[in-house]
């Protein structure tokens, strides 16, 4: 993703979409 620090990642993937990148994964994963 181009993202050296993936703490940094995730935080500002908590920010943006209110979750964290791991539970996104789960949820996308029960959707389909």
């Amino acid at each position: 993703l181009g993202y050296s620090d993936m703490l940094y990642f995730s935080r500002t993937f908590r920010k943006a979409c209110g979750m964290s990148p791991s539970s996104y994964r789960k949820l996308i994963e029960t959707k389909y």
